[in-house]
């Protein structure tokens, strides 16, 4: 178990950068960004930072639902000032609750806990029981996974990510599989109790889709109306907005921009950070002049493409 530990601390994509923000105090970021593996890896909060002046930290964890994003959150402000804005990826491709992260779920405190088991229950089929606090109480048990990096990492050296302020920067790349056609879902219960969250707290909130390799979001068979839905439930809170980063990835990134089918590697997270610092600055102005010009885009076929020139996907 100690082994396990020990390694996973050197190779997880998430374990290491969750106890570094689970154990924040009295930090004064003025953007968060949550999501799951593909914020992870492709949001460069560094480079953002640097175009746009904010002081930011990647929250995003793989595999991570809203819900755990929400849970994130709390935390944070119970220890920490309130952000001004907060990014939410949304991986319109996501259909599996992929469970409670132990290392998550030991840092709250007791009535997290209990708002955690709450919402679980409203919104996910995972419970949290004695057999899961005994268990996760074994290390060999609770860093089993590692097992399997530990030996990829036998077999192809050089894939453990490198942290900066929490963002996973990867260089390597695997083949593209695209996968067969399949229906996309978003848990808008979820979504909308993060949403929730974040108006009590007067925090801004910017929703967006990251990017795919080209040919993947046209499997989605009913992306459109998905993205229509995430449009229509941005628009029920006065600061929220939702903008679709995902439109031209053919154009804007090149084969080896990519891990695989939906993860970037560090020099296609540059670009996406650049795309993802526009839509923050169009949000921005459109916040102090009171319209919609984060929301809309003059030459944008469709509301939640957001930025001019983008094209609508299939639907």
């Amino acid at each position: 178990g100690a082994v396990l530990e020990y390694y996973t601390a050197r190779l997880d994509f998430s374990e290491p950068k969750a106890r570094e923000a689970l154990a924040f105090r009295g930090r004064s970021f003025d953007t968060l960004y949550f999501g799951n593996s593909l914020v992870l890896q492709g949001v460069d909060a560094a480079a953002i930072d640097a175009a746009l002046g904010t002081h930011s930290y990647n929250m995003a964890l793989g595999g991570s639902p809203i819900l755990e994003s929400e849970m994130q959150l709390r935390h944070y402000l119970s220890r920490n000032r309130k952000p001004a804005l907060a990014l939410l990826g949304l991986y319109i491709n996501e259909r599996a609750f992929v469970g409670v992260r132990p290392v998550g779920w030991l840092a709250l405190d007791s009535g997290l806990r209990s708002l955690y088991r709450e919402k679980l229950r409203g919104y996910e089929t995972d419970i949290v029981d004695r057999n899961f606090l005994l268990f996760n109480a074994i290390r060999a048990y609770r860093y089993r996974g590692t097992m399997d990096l530990l030996i990829k990492s036998l077999m192809r050296p050089g894939q453990a990510p490198a942290f900066v302020q929490g963002q996973a920067r990867v260089r390597f790349r695997n083949p593209v599989d695209l996968g067969p056609r399949h229906s996309a879902s978003i848990n808008e219960g979820e979504l909308r109790s993060f949403l929730d969250l974040c108006q009590r707290w007067g925090i801004d909130v910017l929703l967006f889709e990251p990017p795919n390799s080209p040919g993947f979001s046209e499997l989605a068979v009913n992306r459109g109306e998905i993205l229509d839905r995430l449009d229509a439930v941005s628009r029920t809170y006065a600061d929220v907005r939702f903008v679709s980063l995902n439109l031209n990835a053919a154009a804007e990134y090149m084969p080896e921009d990519w891990v695989n089918r939906n993860h970037l590697t560090e020099q296609g997270a540059v670009k996406f950070s650049r795309r993802l610092s526009e839509a923050i600055r169009r949000y921005r102005v459109g916040n102090r002049a009171g319209t919609d010009a984060p929301r809309l885009a003059a030459a944008a076929p469709h509301p939640w493409s957001g930025i001019p020139g983008s094209e609508e996907p299939s639907k």
